[in-house]
């Protein structure tokens, strides 16, 4: 029954038998005989097939997904406690936007680590918005991102106020922006938009490679005044360009340690504030 749930998971998540029958290198007949076989076994319909293409989940099928995903989950957890019971060692995959990953979660890391002895730690790079995709999608356990998160599978909590600055020569025509996705690139589409400016822009598609331009005294751009070192020029801007850092976690699938590490954070956080250690 869990490989099952396993193949409606993919087919829930991506709307398309093809694609996961790529996924999970299978045949797309045997993905349709086994949608069908769940079916028949809960007695509903999942799935309309609209064309050749086209699924729209039923009622029933939205009903289950968060369902499927904690029966799945749980069954994970419980097979890894079994295959280390020495141990009992836990994963936790921490997704985290590039601010966060590089002046953030560095912070963080070492009073989890002390905390949670059993837990195996692994930081996933990525933009906010692919953080929120692999949130939905239960591929990262917690994560930290720098805009908001505009999805109701997924809980976000501010946990830091963090103050955006205009970096860069205050003369040069030249403005850096990262991809789309990014949390950077909202923020200066903003600055930008609300002081009716055109700059010449140049795509970055990593914060390093922006404070690097930056140091060469080549463009400008809003970035973390976290990132600021003594050789980067910049200037404090208004007051409402401060923006949150927001820890992720997922609604429907949360294993107890995951919940005790989430807490943690929000205790953390501000004792490090007071401490001064950010």
């Amino acid at each position: 029954m869990l490989h099952l749930l396993h193949t409606f998971v993919s087919v829930y998540e991506t709307r398309n038998f093809t694609h996961t029958a790529e996924d999970l290198f299978l045949s797309q007949p045997t993905i349709s005989a086994q949608i069908k076989k769940l079916e028949d076994h809960l007695q509903v319909e999942l799935f309309i097939r609209n064309g050749k293409q086209e699924i729209i989940p039923t009622k029933e099928a939205v009903f289950l997904y968060p369902r499927a995903l904690q029966i799945i989950e749980e069954w994970e957890d419980t097979s890894q406690r079994l295959k280390n019971q020495e141990n009992f060692r836990l994963q936790c995959i921490v997704g985290c936007s590039h601010t966060c990953a590089v002046y953030f979660v560095p912070k963080l890391l070492p009073y989890l680590v002390k905390q949670f002895p059993n837990v195996d730690f692994s930081i996933k790079l990525m933009n906010s918005e692919e953080v929120g995709q692999q949130m939905a999608q239960n591929k990262v356990s917690i994560g930290f991102i720098e805009k908001p998160e505009r999805n109701e599978a997924i809980n976000q909590t501010p946990i830091y106020e963090d103050e955006l600055v205009l970096a860069g020569d205050e003369k040069s025509q030249y403005w850096l922006l990262r991809e789309n996705e990014s949390g950077l690139r909202f923020y200066n589409e903003i600055y930008l938009r609300e002081n009716n400016l055109l700059p010449h822009v140049i795509f970055v598609d990593n914060n390093e490679a922006i404070l690097a331009l930056l140091r060469e005294g080549f463009g400008r751009s809003i970035i973390s005044k976290l990132a600021i070192t003594s050789d980067i020029p910049y200037e404090e801007i208004h007051e409402h360009h401060l923006r949150h850092f927001y820890l992720l976690t997922h609604k429907a699938v949360f294993k107890d340690v995951l919940r005790e590490i989430a807490a943690f954070i929000e205790i953390l956080v501000p004792h490090l504030l007071e401490q001064k250690i950010f």
